[in-house]
Order: structure tokens, then sequence, then C-alpha cells
């Protein structure tokens, strides 16, 4: 099958609540040394679409695909350890790690057949890893604004150290998201109340986590391994994403992985699924029906 890239022209963008009203349980369960909180939304006896989110992020995130897909898919998304409400301890950490727990929350679940996987940012990087290691369980692949790498200087560790998650945050919201000022003006409003949302659920979470993490994403590196990647996978960029440099790594996604496509969303930065929610859906709709 061969590669497409293409830039897509992104629909009227709907602003929705934000924070949203998040009506799902919140339900815990043991995975290895953790517990972990997850939702498990829409019918049991349909495909599976698992949402795995990013680096400080949690699976409120998610909240408007998990409405969306739920409708017909069954829909689970999870706080790795230490996020969100999941439990947090101070302990080395690897993206191998996150996925094996990814691998026990299925099993727990009784979740044995083939899913689709969508990771964003380093849920993206766990994604690869999980599929790279257990191939009879994915069905098909959604990468959304990730990397196959990702060299983390020593000088922005010390940074986590010094500055705390929630500090940093804030520094890198200002440096990386498009501006709200940059906004049609009718979604302003929308936006500033995103990124003011996004960046105080980080307030609690403990230094130690954004460090052992942030190391797990340093000594990240699949590069090699990415031609094993055989499932059908849906790769999705931000236009304007320089968090994690769409220049560089959405074509080396799209070049290396051989059963990819590449999907560029106008108009947003690192978060496609909340910052232009209505086109991103549109998309990995498209995508998820072809594996029904």
């Amino acid at each position: 099958m061969n590669k497409i890239k293409e830039a897509k022209l992104i629909s009227k963008m709907q602003p929705r609540k934000m924070p949203p009203d998040i009506e799902f349980e919140y339900k815990n369960i043991k995975v290895g040394n953790y517990n972990l909180t997850y939702w498990d939304e829409g019918p049991k006896d349909s495909l599976t679409i698992s949402f795995l989110h990013g680096y400080t992020g949690d699976i409120d995130g998610w909240y408007y695909q998990v409405s969306e897909f739920s409708k017909n898919y069954r829909c689970l998304a999870h706080n790795h350890r230490c996020h969100g409400s999941s439990e947090s301890k101070n302990e080395p950490v690897s993206i191998k790690d996150l996925a094996e727990d990814f691998l026990e929350l299925l099993d727990k679940l009784n979740i044995l057949e083939k899913i689709i996987v969508n990771g964003h940012s380093m849920g993206g990087m766990i994604a690869q890893r999980f599929a790279l290691d257990h191939p009879d369980r994915v069905k098909a692949l959604i990468l959304t604004d990730t990397a196959p790498k990702l060299p983390i200087e020593d000088e922005m560790i010390d940074q986590v150290k010094n500055m705390g998650v929630y500090e940093l945050a804030k520094m890198m919201e200002k440096m990386f998201s498009i501006p709200v000022r940059k906004r049609p003006p009718e979604l302003r409003e929308y936006y500033k109340n995103l990124s003011e949302w996004e960046v105080e659920k980080k307030k609690d979470l403990p230094t130690y986590m954004g460090v052992n993490f942030l190391k797990a994403l340093g000594d990240w590196d699949v590069v090699e391994q990415l031609h094993e990647i055989k499932v059908p996978t849906l790769i999705v960029f931000g236009e304007k994403d320089t968090l994690t440099d769409k220049k560089a790594y959405s074509n080396l996604l799209n070049e290396k992985i051989p059963n990819s496509i590449l999907e560029i969303i106008k108009d947003a930065g690192h978060g496609p699924p909340l910052e232009q929610t209505d086109e991103y859906n549109r998309i990995i709709g498209e995508f998820i029906k072809k594996y029904e």
C-alpha cells in the first residue's frame, strides 16, 4: 500500500465547553505496583479504541474523542502511572514500562482481541512500543504529534528540577502554543480557557514525576525499528506543532512505517484533539471505519 501525504483543510471549528463537563465514571484498577484510573465507555461487544495521553497530561484531554466515538465503539483511556489521578511514586520509568502497564490493563479488562491504539505525544511513543512488542494485539495505529526519538538535554531536566512541572508547563505554553490573539475572534475565549485549563491541571504534579518521565523520553529511540510496524498506521500532526518538531518527525514516521498515511491539520499546534476537534475527529473517524 502506498503512503499518502496530504494536508486537509479544516472544517469550521465548533467551540465546545472548556473545561468540559465530564460525565464518565473514573474507575480504578491495580496494574503492577500502581493503582491506575481509567474510562471504559461504549458498547463492550464492539471494536475497542484506546487513547493514550502525553507527558504530564491525563485522560480528560481525550474527552471529546471518547464522547464521540463511544457511541459506536468501546473506548478505553487510562491515566499513566504518576499522571492525573493515578497512583504516583518516585521511581525510574521507561516507555517500555508504560507499554507493559497498558498490556496488563488490557488483560485485566479481558480485552484480548486486536484493538486500535491512538497515542498522543508521549502516548504515541507508548503506542509505537506496544505495536512493536505486541503486534498480535494491534489492528491499527494512530500516532498523533509524536516522535520515534526525542533527544532531551540535561539542561531541560535541570529546568524541571529547579522550576517544577507547573512552572515548566506555563513556560512551555507561552513558547510553543499558537497565541490566542492569532485565533479567530469568535474562538479566542475557547482557546484562552483551553490554555488555562491544560496548565492548571499540572499544578499538583510532583517534580520527581516530571524529571523521571523526561528521562524516559530522553532514552526513547526506535527509529531503526519503525519498519517493523506492519499494521495500518495513521500519522496526524498539527501544522504548527513546534514542540514535537512536526517538520522532522512527521515525515520520518511516514517514511519509515511501511503502511502509513500522514495527515496534517491546518491551524493546530501540538494538540489537535482539542485545538481542532472537529477535523481531528473526522480524520480519525474515517480511518477507524476501515477497520471495524
